[in-house]
């Protein structure tokens, strides 16, 4: 695995302990759809059904992980979520929501986590 899968999944490590420290519970990791792309973790916590995107750098040299979220990362997120949803009875859920965890660790082992939540909309122009 070269170093920018480790930070990703490094990553992942650090957004799956945030969340569940914050009172999700994880419903799914890493989901693919061949073509489409992944949804690195489901969770849910009450009655809301949470997608969220993961993004890891190891410095804000060039921006936030969370500005790599452009259109097109947006629009392959919900297809992969359209995907999900349609083979789930989500009639326990009262509420989807969509949210990125930006994930900073520097060299010195420093890590910042920043959680947005709804902030990739479901838009119907998108899909």
């Amino acid at each position: 695995m070269d170093k920018r899968h480790e930070l990703g999944k490094e990553g992942e490590d650090y957004a799956l302990e945030h969340i569940v420290q914050k009172g999700y519970s994880i419903v799914g990791r890493n989901i693919t759809f061949e073509n489409v792309g992944e949804i690195d973790i489901i969770a849910k916590k009450d009655d809301i059904l949470v997608f969220i995107e993961v993004r890891t750098r190891a410095a804000e040299v060039f921006g936030l992980p969370v500005e790599t979220v452009d259109f097109f990362k947006q629009k392959k997120f919900l297809k992969a979520v359209s995907l999900y949803l349609e083979q789930l009875d989500i009639t326990e859920f009262q509420e989807i929501r969509m949210d990125i965890v930006s994930i900073v660790k520097n060299r010195d082992d420093n890590v910042n986590i920043s959680h947005y939540q709804g902030c990739i909309e479901n838009s119907e122009h998108w899909m």
